[in-house]
């Protein structure tokens, strides 16, 4: 017969992700030594985005009160100045029930 809480199973997920990037910008001084007047300014930023995804996997349960999962899925990033549009969400967890 089938297990209790074992099967296939799909999954909604949120992140909250902090990162640092480096961005430049090009500033022009009149009247500098700087060649033709311009210089780079490196400026590393701080952000905060949220994220909102999917996830899909399998549990499996052992006669013995083993569990496994496996699951597989993408996440879309949300917000202004971030480095990156989505990020995976992959896992494998193994475990014993009490």
């Amino acid at each position: 017969g089938a297990q209790r809480a074992a099967g296939f199973f799909v999954e909604g997920n949120a992140a909250l992700i902090n990162s640092w990037h480096d961005s430049s910008n090009d500033v022009y001084i009149a009247n500098t030594s700087y060649p033709n007047g311009y210089y780079t300014q490196y400026v590393r930023k701080n952000t905060t985005n949220f994220g909102l995804g999917l996830a899909a996997g399998g549990k499996f349960l052992t006669k013995g009160g083993f569990v496994a999962e496996v699951y597989l899925g993408l996440c879309r990033l949300f917000g202004k100045n971030q480095t990156l549009d989505a990020y995976p969400r992959v896992g494998v967890t193994i475990g014993k029930r009490f």
